[in-house]
């Protein structure tokens, strides 16, 4: 029987659960670490304690804290203090992946939420390499008025939230205001830090992809998913207050002006994947890798792989690739979308996916819902347009022709054969090697296989990717 990777929907619980430690990296075996040798600059040099706390030691500007953000040479800012936390990165408690939400950045604010009571300085003192410079030059104050780039990277700029719909029955799509014209200037692959306020005084920072792709001028799109027990998620989704309810076959209605709210932005972080090149180019660092050069490659099929919250790069690259159209570029890439999710009503911004399937020519779309519907006579009626529509005109379909597939699940949807787009929609079904293998285009040097979800769901897709013949030059996990 094929694995079957976790999916994500939402949580349920304020928290998710750390996955444990590995054996032998625990605090304990960290702390006898520290008492060694062995440096934990990994080169860089120790800042002596009595020395920062004269200002006499190093000092790194925030430019240069940015350059150190993968796992491999990982740099944060807390209080003032630049670590390289490098070899403290498996031993963090919280898991590798929550360290990185604040690798090449300030994560002050990300830890003061978590763990405030936590002495980080006694923590990561043998990590310490000096002190965050100033900034050279206060920036401009505003992004929206301002003329030039709309984001600064060391700097908060506040922008105007005009408009707040619900894209899902778990998620809100929020609308920014910029100057006629301006573009926010963040390329896929990257991420804008967003700073607001909770209600008792509480600075909250959070990094989101930008949905509205890279060709959105005048305005920007963030994508926000609501986490139960959360924090600055329920903030930011209670602005769809007074929207249209959410229906599963597009996006409600753009939604009244929102009351004001306070939301700054600075960035881009990351490394730009798609965007910054040209239509049909892509910069993958596992290229640059194994192939050498700059990782930047020309593609003519790409094939997304998400689950859950990781559609957001996705609907990126379908806003810029329809925007594109719309400009009347040529011979763009041909882009597969699989998507898992617990139901088709979980899948955001579900209006401008199958727009995108029906307007782009070579556009694939497959939504897998873990869920199962009833059968079809005893199903309520579904919304016209929406995805359980599509799913059940395709099983009467199947029974009228005395198909294998039953409403619920049953044999595995195949895309067309000749190429051409396609939208389907398959629930009770998981993702598996088989299933992937269908609907991903053929491996070769101009495709790329492109995945975002949790950490086993990514393990997986790799494999089973790998199994059918794509190469891990052209794969990339955002």
């Amino acid at each position: 029987a094929p694995l079957r990777p976790q999916v994500m929907g939402s949580r349920r619980s304020g928290k998710a659960r750390a996955p444990p430690l590995e054996t032998g990296f625990s605090q304990l075996h960290w702390m006898r670490l520290t008492t060694s040798a062995e440096d934990q600059t990994r080169g860089v040099g120790l800042a002596d304690p009595d020395d920062v706390a004269a200002g006499r030691c190093a000092r790194w500007t925030l430019e240069e804290v940015r350059r150190h953000n993968c796992r491999h040479d990982c740099w944060m800012v807390l209080r003032g203090l630049v670590y390289n936390v490098t070899s403290y990165m498996r031993y963090h408690p919280g898991s590798v992946e929550e360290l990185m939400r604040s690798a090449g950045d300030d994560g002050t604010a990300l830890f003061d939420e978590a763990h405030p009571y936590v002495n980080a300085e006694a923590i990561l003192e043998s990590c310490c390499v000096g002190l965050l410079a100033p900034p050279a030059a206060p920036p401009e104050p505003t992004g929206a008025a301002a003329s030039g780039p709309a984001l600064h990277p060391d700097s908060w700029r506040s922008f105007h939230l005009v408009s707040a719909s619900a894209a899902g029955s778990e998620s809100v799509l929020l609308r920014f205001q910029l100057a006629d014209g301006q573009r926010l200037g963040v390329a896929l692959g990257e991420h804008v830090q967003l700073r607001v306020q909770s209600p008792n005084g509480t600075e909250l920072h959070r990094a989101y992809t930008p949905v509205s792709g890279h060709k959105a001028a005048g305005y920007f799109e963030l994508l926000v998913f609501r986490v139960d027990g959360g924090i600055a998620s329920p903030l930011l989704c209670d602005f769809a207050r007074g929207a249209a309810a959410p229906e599963t076959g597009g996006d409600a209605s753009p939604g009244a002006s929102v009351p004001a709210l306070k939301v700054e932005l600075r960035g881009p972080r990351g490394h730009p994947v798609y965007g910054a090149y040209g239509p049909s180019k892509l910069r993958l660092p596992s290229h640059a890798r194994l192939c050498g050069g700059s990782g930047v490659f020309t593609f003519t099929a790409a094939g997304f792989v998400t689950a859950g919250s990781g559609i957001t790069p996705a609907l990126a690259m379908v806003s810029s690739l329809m925007a594109l159209h719309a400009a009347g570029a040529r011979a763009l890439p041909a882009l597969t979308l699989l998507h898992a999710c617990r139901t088709p009503a979980h899948v955001p911004m579900l209006g401008r996916l199958l727009e995108a399937a029906r307007t782009l020519p070579r556009m694939r779309l497959l939504v897998l819902a873990s869920a199962a519907l009833p059968a079809v006579s005893a199903a309520p009626p579904a919304a016209a347009g929406s995805v359980e529509e599509l799913y059940r005109q395709e099983a009467a379909a199947r029974h009228a022709e005395g198909g294998p597939e039953a409403v619920g699940g049953g044999a595995m949807p195949l895309p067309p054969g000749d190429g051409s787009g396609a939208v389907r929609v398959s629930l009770g079904i998981r993702l598996h090697g088989a299933l992937l293998a269908a609907w991903m285009p053929p491996p070769a040097a101009e495709t790329a296989a492109l995945l975002c979800g949790p950490s086993m769901f990514n393990r997986d897709v790799a494999a089973w990717l790998t199994e059918a013949g794509h190469g891990e030059s052209s794969m990339h996990v955002f």
